[in-house]
Order: C-alpha cells, then sequence, then structure tokens
C-alpha cells in the first residue's frame, strides 16, 4: 500500500501543470558550417542537447494549433536579412530521454538560397507543460554556440526592387525578339 501511494503522489507531482520551469538548451550543432548548394538543395543535419527536468521537452505540436511555432527549433537569417532558414522540428530523441536528450532533425537548404553567411537569430524550446525558452543570438554567444553558417553556390541577395527591374529587362528583350 505504501508503493501505491508513493507512486500516486510521485506521478501527480510530474503532472505538466506543476511545471513552470522553462526548458534548457545545452549545445546546438549543425553537420557543417559551410554549405555548398550548386549542386541542388542540401539536407542539413542538426542536434540539439536539450534538458526540461519535469515534463519534458515537447516533440509534438501543441493541441492550440500552431504546431509548426510551438515545437523547439531554430531560425536562421540570410545575409541580406531577406529569407529566413528554419532549422529543425527536434523530435527525434538520439540518445537520452526527453528529461535530458541529444535531439536531431534534418533540414533542407533550397539550391538557391543567398551565398555569404548566415546567422543564428533565435532558438525556440518548448517543454510538455508549455513553458517556453527564446534564446537571440546574444544568448546563444554567451553558451559557446556558433552562430553562423556561409553558403557557397547559391543566389546572390538580390532587392525586391531588382527583381522588379531584372523582370522587366526580361520581358522587354523577350518582346522585341517577337
Amino acid at each position: 500500500m505504501q508503493n501505491d501511494i508513493t507512486l500516486a503522489t510521485q506521478q501527480l507531482l510530474d503532472l505538466p501543470n506543476n511545471d513552470s520551469t522553462p526548458p534548457d538548451l545545452l549545445s546546438y550543432e549543425l553537420d557543417s558550417y559551410t554549405i555548398d548548394v550548386s549542386n541542388g538543395d542540401v539536407t542539413v543535419s542538426h542536434s540539439a542537447q536539450l534538458t526540461d527536468t519535469i515534463s519534458g521537452i515537447a516533440t509534438e505540436g501543441r493541441s492550440d494549433g500552431f504546431d509548426d511555432l510551438q515545437i523547439t527549433h531554430a531560425e536562421w537569417i540570410s545575409p541580406s536579412g531577406n529569407a529566413s532558414f528554419y532549422s529543425g522540428r527536434f523530435n527525434q530523441i538520439t540518445s537520452g530521454d526527453r528529461f535530458n536528450g541529444i535531439f536531431s532533425s534534418e533540414s533542407t537548404l533550397h539550391k538557391y538560397s543567398e551565398n555569404g553567411i548566415w546567422t543564428l537569430d533565435e532558438f525556440f524550446i518548448s517543454d510538455k507543460a508549455g513553458n517556453e525558452t527564446w534564446l537571440d543570438a546574444e544568448d546563444l554567444e554567451l553558451l559557446g554556440i556558433q552562430t553562423s553558417f556561409e553558403v557557397t553556390g547559391g543566389s546572390t541577395s538580390i532587392s525586391t526592387e531588382n527583381k522588379i527591374a531584372l523582370s522587366t529587362d526580361i520581358y522587354s528583350v523577350s518582346a522585341a525578339e517577337a
């Protein structure tokens, strides 16, 4: 009887509603920090060591309809600031468990991605109780996490104004030749 009461008490204490502590990021790595997209789209592997002592890291979207926004992910910004690369849905535990584990994910960087240095803008972590941690570039640097990677073989930065002018030039040439 004593063990049943102890087990029931422990299960009650472990309920997500009793968890008010946000999860932590201990490390985050890409499989490469120089990515050549000249031969096509490239799959980038990511791994992060995440911890949460009570409810554990959320590995599935929550029921509020914002699944992609509520699951652990990182956001990288292109050199021009005109594009983002969302990496990870960190839902695969490769070692450990949901309380302290290495979570991995893969994301695809498009072959037309902008050349240059991309910067890690933010890292978001959510636990099963709904506690959240948002880390910005400064927070990530303080943790010793590399906050940049280089894309080669992709496209150069083109502003919206240049895209419109380029489209008009191509159209004019095509119309003159027709």
